[in-house]
């Protein structure tokens, strides 16, 4: 049940962006869409799958380190 009601809430959120209510959020998704088409023209899916890998578990571990020096 609790699943469902996360993919519900999901769906919602999906819906509420495409039918552009809110223009900042639209505008937001339409150039992180830009973006991400560029940075894939570039180099291929398996390689910005891998950069993201690395980067999701790396970047966690560096804040937590250095936590300090980030926030100060």
């Amino acid at each position: 049940m609790h699943a469902e009601l996360k993919s519900t809430r999901a769906l919602t959120v999906l819906r509420e962006i495409a039918s552009g209510r809110d223009l900042k959020q639209f505008l937001a998704v339409i150039a992180g869409l830009y973006v991400l088409s560029v940075v894939g023209s570039w180099c291929n899916f398996l390689t910005l799958f891998y950069v993201a890998f690395i980067l999701l578990h790396t970047l966690p571990v560096l804040y937590e380190n250095y936590e300090a020096q980030w926030t100060n």
